[in-house]
């Protein structure tokens, strides 16, 4: 074993290696997020982070996934639905303020918005007669 890889394992070991490690990560991050290449789980670790630092903690909120659930409940099956939930829940998000249950109300305002977006963009949304909706 040279000098190089020998020296190398004692540095990584260390404490100081360590902090160079996570230091590496988080550029590797924010390097990803300036060129928009962020992925779902590292968008997640920054806004947990983030949350530390501001001292903010949101007790509820709301996703796209559980605004398309409640959608799909509604409307048969639809291409353009994932999108619409997307784009209503990130509205909702950015608009809401509530003391209370924001989980279901707010979901219930973005399938609200989902039906004014298919209609400003001429998609047909086929209300469900009392079947189970297709998860």
């Amino acid at each position: 074993m040279t000098f190089i890889p020998r020296f190398c394992t004692r540095i990584i070991g260390t404490t100081w290696g360590f902090r160079w490690q996570c230091r590496l990560q988080r550029w590797r991050r924010a390097w990803r997020y300036a060129t928009d290449t962020l992925s779902a789980d590292e968008a997640g670790w920054i806004r947990h982070h983030c949350q530390d630092i501001e001292g903010f903690w949101p007790l509820e909120a709301i996703d796209a996934e559980g605004v398309l659930m409640e959608a799909r409940e509604r409307w048969r099956d639809q291409p353009a639905l994932e999108r619409l939930a997307y784009d209503a829940a990130e509205r909702i998000a950015n608009k809401w303020t509530s003391s209370g249950d924001i989980s279901c109300e707010a979901r219930g305002c973005a399938v609200d918005l989902i039906a004014h977006y298919a209609r400003t963009q001429g998609i047909e949304l086929i209300e469900r007669d009392n079947e189970p909706a297709v998860t």
